[in-house]
């Protein structure tokens, strides 16, 4: 009978380690395919998924992200189980002094958890594309948990580069009418000029949500927008839309002229000093078809606010056609001016659903802005822009960078303070000084190990742009960065 039992023992045994080893194959095989074979990185202790579903992204500075995306994907994918449900019935149940105290271990609900998961992606942009199949999947589950809109949000910065998610984002906005679904066209720029019917039909409801959004998602279409200008001019007329309005005529150019009449009379009216700036951004885009605008330019070149002088004398510049004729202004505000004085109602649009979205610069940053528009012709703010650049590393020195480079391409002159910019501890100013040098491309090949650098020192918000600029010089290094 022993030896029988042996038998039979060693028989349930070997069974039960024979499955053991199929089972564990099978979970390898998984994970692998999952991307989650290395170990997960831990945070402050704690694995980064519980940040990431807690929305504490701004805890994994320093992480790469493609180190955190399987995890990222996984959550999405997650769905309520019964488990979960008693965790969270008694985590209630637990005293509130308990609760705060082990907040970070806390359960989560699938729904906070998704919603903090999409605003993570949403942050990473397109450095996070292989998540645009999970997003369109969740865009088009009917289970969606009234997600839909969210993974909208979050396909459009993910999949801004994408056909696939630009025909499931027109699909939604084509079905279901929303408002909110407008805004994500903005990534996408004038690839979505498919939409500009429905964008059209919105504008020709007076006041309605779908038009207020539509308007800011024309910032973004430029030129494209053209067919928009009747219904962006009749909005103009309205105080109470005209400042949505005049963020949709801005990037329009020579096809706003239809608008030069309205933006006059905001120019002349009580909105000037709230919309001057915007309108003035309209007119010199605009160009010479808003030769009607000069006289009132010239008295505004002599007004005391700095923001009107700057962006007058560049409108009349680029009204005329010779940009270079607003240079001496523009080099003595940025001898005279102070890179923090002012209001910062000088707009420059970056991605428009992350990173910086729409920055506000105020007189002598948008001096030295406007400085590296001219490019060339601005040769005689030199002088200036050189003193500028070697201040203190921050905005205005960088902004000097800029405009220097484009002005004569001396990389060996840009390239120290731009790596300073990449030093700073203001990861806005990280995006800057790194989208100067993906402009300088290869000339920017010493600047490597500082946007290296930058890379693992900032937040994911801000992080795509550096990312980029270092993938246009070393594509190698990039992966490596990002943690593939």
């Amino acid at each position: 009978m022993r030896i029988r039992g042996s038998k039979v023992t060693l028989v349930w045994v070997g069974s039960g380690v024979a499955l053991l080893l199929v089972m564990g194959a099978l979970t390898m095989v998984w994970v692998a395919a999952g991307g989650l074979l290395r170990p997960e990185p831990i945070v402050d202790g704690a694995p980064i998924t519980r940040w990431l579903e807690l929305g504490q992204d701004h805890r994994c500075v320093g992480i790469p992200p493609g180190r955190a995306l399987p995890y990222i994907l996984r959550g999405l994918r997650a769905r309520d189980s019964v488990l979960l449900h008693a965790e969270l019935a008694l985590w209630r149940c637990l005293p509130v002094r308990v609760r705060l105290r082990w907040w970070a271990s806390g359960a989560v609900d699938a729904q906070t958890r998704r919603f903090n998961l999409l605003l993570t992606l949403r942050k990473l942009g397109p450095a996070a594309v292989k998540a645009v199949p999970d997003l369109i999947e969740m865009v088009r589950d009917p289970r969606g948990l009234n997600f839909d809109s969210f993974a909208l949000a979050a396909l459009g910065s993910v999949g801004s580069d994408s056909d696939a998610a630009l025909a499931v984002e027109l699909e939604a906005l084509r079905t279901w009418h929303r408002p909110a679904d407008v805004l994500a066209l903005r990534d996408f720029g004038p690839r979505a000029k498919a939409a500009l019917p429905l964008i059209v039909h919105a504008l020709a409801q007076p006041g309605s949500d779908m038009g207020l959004n539509a308007c800011l998602a024309l910032d973004a279409f430029g030129p494209a927008a053209a067919p928009a200008v009747p219904g962006l001019v009749a909005w103009l007329k309205d105080p109470g839309t005209r400042a949505n309005a005049l963020v949709g005529l801005e990037g329009i150019g020579p096809a706003a002229a239809p608008a030069v009449p309205e933006l006059l009379a905001i120019l002349e009216g009580p909105d000037r000093n709230l919309l001057g700036a915007s309108v003035l951004q309209a007119l010199m885009n605009i160009g010479p078809q808003a030769s009607q605008a000069l006289p009132l330019l010239a008295r505004l070149q002599r007004d005391p606010d700095p923001t009107l002088r700057v962006l007058s004398a560049m409108a009349s510049a680029r009204i005329r056609g010779k940009p270079g004729e607003a240079v001496p202004a523009l080099a003595a505000e940025l001898r005279g001016g102070h890179p923090n004085g002012g209001a910062a109602v000088f707009t420059v649009r970056f991605s428009l659903s992350r990173s910086l979205g729409i920055q506000g610069f105020p007189p002598t940053l948008a001096a030295a802005w406007l400085l590296g528009d001219i490019g060339p012709d601005a040769h005689g703010a030199r002088a200036a822009l050189d003193e500028a650049a070697r201040g203190p590393a921050g905005w205005l020195s960088v902004l000097a960078a800029r405009a220097l480079w484009r002005i004569d391409h001396d990389a060996d002159a840009c390239l120290p303070v731009l790596e300073a910019g990449l030093r700073a501890k203001d990861d806005q100013l990280h995006v800057v000084a790194a989208l100067v040098l993906a402009e300088m491309g290869a000339g920017a090949k010493p600047a490597e190990p500082a946007l290296v650098a930058a890379c693992s020192a900032t937040s994911w918000r801000y992080y795509y742009e550096v990312f980029k600029a270092l993938k246009d010089i070393d594509p190698t290094a990039a992966a490596q960065v990002f943690g593939h």
